[in-house]
């Protein structure tokens, strides 16, 4: 394994590890993320689409600091036009009134 050198603003080599430590980090609990996918606990179920019928699907489930949308897949063409989409993330579709109605608990 190589070591990796970093030009040091300053000559100040102690800075530049911290900073190059922190971006490991980051980085190794991002590919960790992407991995395995973002663990979530204590999901609640809020509701689901009006019109769902029978199935489970689409649905809304809060959990701490925000909330897991569960929907229907999207095909790679419409994938294709999300913006900035990481390797970790993806995309669903979900009736309006699935998230409008987080306006009534808002």
């Amino acid at each position: 394994m190589h070591e990796i050198a970093p030009v040091c603003p300053d000559g100040d080599r102690g800075d530049c590890v911290k900073m190059l430590d922190s971006a490991a980090s980051r980085y190794l609990r991002h590919e960790a993320r992407r991995r395995k996918g973002l663990r979530m606990r204590n999901l609640e179920f809020l509701w689901k689409d009006a019109t769902s019928g029978g199935g489970g699907c689409p649905a809304l489930y809060k959990t701490e600091g925000g909330y897991v949308v569960q929907g229907i897949k999207l095909d790679d063409a419409t994938r294709a036009q999300l913006r900035q989409l990481a390797d970790d993330e993806d995309g669903v579709f979900v009736p309006a009134n699935v998230l409008d109605r987080l306006r009534e608990i808002g």
